[in-house]
């Protein structure tokens, strides 16, 4: 239930300048300004509530966090059309709402420009979820694939949906369990799932996922497909290879997915050129250096330049003499 009322307050007539202080909740002064958002019949003039300066303080409680996010939701957008009528804005960067819960566990929320409340930072115990779904990658033997299984809540063994995706075999093992992400996450918002966990066994996916300002594709295609999602999503880490028939039924499809004849995602990361460009270097590198005529005796010591590479050598003055046959 909401509490509390809004009124506009005529600085003149309303300020007591005995006592020194507003009293927005006198009725008589500017009945007509009074908007109430809920019952409050019970109001009176001898009213202890005050309201100094311009602060808004809204109340809501509800055993259902969606329903009473949805109930601020909309006082806040009354709030919003009010103020508008009587010449006020209201701050977005300072508005914020706190969600609390029996058990004192809380979260601030980030406020949108419209008011409205975001349930970025919301966590699994404010809301209840209708379906579990599990997401993994593989990589195996230069072939890649990616899952995700579903299932309901009141059936944990026998999966609801299992869907597998293909990649290039270039495409790394962080692309996979990310892309199952993806997918889970596009199945839930184009299917309006109300209330869902996905769970992963990556904490790198799940820490790219925290990051709002994140310059991989995939994370801002997150972001993009659930901006204007009004259900609950949760993200949870779960142990690999633990038992968890969830998460071993989307590893087992991941791997089954590379025998797919179609490819669902063929964009290279990366560090794949970064590898081809530093593995070409050394070729180019390797061919200097065996077919030049200089470096005789050092190539004694080191034939290819992949030799050198794999030693850990801090060579000083005397081994540099030494090396180029300079003494002997």
């Amino acid at each position: 239930m909401l509490h509390g009322i809004i009124k506009a307050i005529d600085i003149r007539l309303d300020y007591d300048m005995e006592k020194e202080i507003f009293f927005p909740m006198d009725y008589e002064t500017h009945p007509e300004d009074v908007h109430e958002i809920n019952v409050l019949t019970d109001a009176t003039e001898s009213s202890t509530d005050r309201s100094y300066a311009d602060d808004c303080l809204i109340f809501c409680e509800h055993p259902n966090a969606d329903n009473c996010t949805w109930l601020v939701n909309n006082c806040l957008e009354i709030i919003y059309e009010w103020g508008l009528a009587h010449g006020l804005t209201f701050n977005p960067s300072k508005s914020e709402a706190m969600i609390i819960t029996k058990k004192r566990k809380f979260n601030i929320p980030n406020m949108k420009i419209n008011l409205s409340v975001t349930n970025e930072n919301d966590t699994c115990f404010q809301h209840q979820h209708y379906y579990h779904i599990y997401t993994d990658g593989s990589k195996f033997e230069n072939y890649v694939g990616a899952a995700f299984v579903v299932f309901s809540v009141h059936e944990n063994r026998i999966p609801f949906l299992r869907k597998m995706f293909r990649l290039d075999n270039r495409c790394s093992i962080y692309q996979a369990e990310l892309l199952a992400v993806v997918e889970a996450i596009n199945w839930v918002v184009d299917n309006n799932v109300p209330g869902v966990k996905i769970m992963s066994d990556s904490q790198a996916v799940l820490l790219s996922i925290q990051k709002i300002y994140s310059s991989n594709r995939m994370v801002q295609h997150i972001f993009q497909k659930i901006v204007n999602f009004n259900g609950h999503i949760c993200f949870e880490w779960v142990k690999a290879h633990n038992g968890n028939f969830g998460n071993e039924l989307a590893d087992y499809l991941a791997k089954r997915a590379v025998e797919s004849p179609i490819l669902n995602y063929d964009l290279l990361p990366l560090s794949f050129f970064k590898y081809e460009f530093k593995k070409q270097l050394y070729c180019a590198w390797n061919e200097i250096w065996t077919t030049c005529s200089n470096g005789s005796t050092t190539k004694k010591f080191f034939p290819l330049v992949s030799i050198r590479s794999g030693i850990n050598l801090s060579p000083d003055f005397i081994l540099t003499q030494f090396l180029t046959a300079i003494i002997l």
